[in-house]
């Protein structure tokens, strides 16, 4: 984990947590992906942003992740914003002009 990101997630605030992958938080890449699931702690807001085009399913054998404020992600990629109250259950992916569309994510 980057140094500017690690954080334990007993240190993250209520609610304001969420998994990047390492190469979003590093500035490496841009968010492609995302989508909201139920939070898994009191930390977690339940959103989750790749750098990859995956689906959920296959979200987590793709990239390395790490725990970090929703604010940071905001400071990547203000866009983000746009989505942060979706509810749980929303996905998105970025379209050619840069936005945030919402997905139909059938299981």
């Amino acid at each position: 984990m980057a140094k500017s990101t690690e954080r334990p997630f007993s240190s993250l605030h209520r609610g304001q947590g969420c998994l990047a992958s390492a190469s979003v938080l590093s500035g490496k890449s841009k968010i492609i992906f995302c989508f909201r699931e139920a939070p898994a702690g009191s930390w977690d807001s339940g959103w989750r942003f790749s750098a990859a085009g995956t689906a959920p399913d296959d979200f987590w054998g793709v990239e390395e992740f790490e725990a970090c404020l929703l604010d940071l992600v905001f400071k990547k990629d203000p866009r983000v914003a746009a989505i942060a109250f979706a509810p749980p259950c929303s996905t998105f992916k970025r379209n050619p002009e840069g936005w945030f569309e919402r997905m139909i994510v059938t299981r």
